[in-house]
């Protein structure tokens, strides 16, 4: 600012209602531009203050929340290591009572092991693979009758849409596949141990004769062939050559019509 303009005067007039005096003021112009100045300088700084302010809030609302969130991941990891605690002690008590009970751990499991490999053949395999699933979930519309003669109905039948999975009860052996004339295009599997499975009714055969299958492998869809009045699956389990009620092997069949 050159001193000739700092030098500078306003000249303000004031005349105040209903006075008979009009007063003078000269104000330098230098004076006016300080004011000025050190007004948006002030503001600058209120400004910029209530940005950091407002940062310093959020700040401190995130760090709340981190902490928070450490505080809670904290406590899964003291559940996690207590799990894993009550998984070791459960694996102790288990080792104990197989030695209590004469048995090897480690052969236990290559027993098992071997027990679940598909396309094996021998009585071995199906020992751990006896009948235990429906081969179709769903309400019976004939149970398992042996008496009188005459009248009896050696398995179960379950009806349904043509078309949909017959899963395989069990692990087994494709023994029989053919077109009968009261049980239509039939299957059945040897699971070993003297068990046998028998799938009458299908409308479609999914496996061939001499096929190793696990439980729960499609194996057929359900269909109306044969001697049937309806679309059903009839469902016979056979110990040596004997026929007996499914729901000795298959929980979901333990009430019979």
């Amino acid at each position: 600012m050159s001193e000739r303009w700092s030098k500078k005067r306003l000249l303000v007039y004031l005349e105040p209602e209903g006075a008979t005096r009009t007063f003078q003021y000269r104000v330098a112009y230098g004076l006016i531009a300080t004011v000025f100045t050190l007004f948006v300088v002030s503001m600058l700084v209120f400004v910029v203050g209530g940005a950091i302010f407002a940062r310093g809030i959020e700040s401190a609302r995130q760090a709340d929340q981190l902490s928070a969130a450490n505080d809670s991941l904290r406590a899964e990891f003291r559940k996690l290591r207590t799990i894993e605690a009550q998984l070791v002690e459960l694996r102790r008590v288990n080792e104990r009572m197989l030695r209590l009970a004469g048995i090897d751990s480690d052969s236990l499991l290559d027993d098992l092991a071997t027990g679940l490999e598909l396309n094996q053949t021998e009585d071995s395999v199906w020992r751990y693979s006896q009948p235990h699933l429906p081969p179709r979930v769903g309400i019976q519309s004939r149970g398992f009758r042996s008496e009188p003669k005459g009248s009896e109905h050696l398995g179960v039948d379950i009806p349904g849409p043509i078309g949909v999975p017959i899963l395989a009860s069990g692990g087994g052996v494709v023994t029989r596949v053919e077109e009968d004339a009261v049980y239509g295009n039939v299957i059945t599997l040897d699971h070993g141990s003297g068990v046998t499975s028998l799938y009458g009714h299908n409308d479609e055969v999914l496996v061939s004769l001499g096929d190793s299958v696990f439980a729960g492998q499609p194996i057929a869809r359900l269909g109306n062939t044969g001697k049937s009045s309806a679309p059903h699956l009839h469902f016979e389990i056979q110990l040596d050559g004997v026929p007996v009620d499914p729901a000795d092997f298959i929980f979901e069949y333990s009430r019979n019509p």
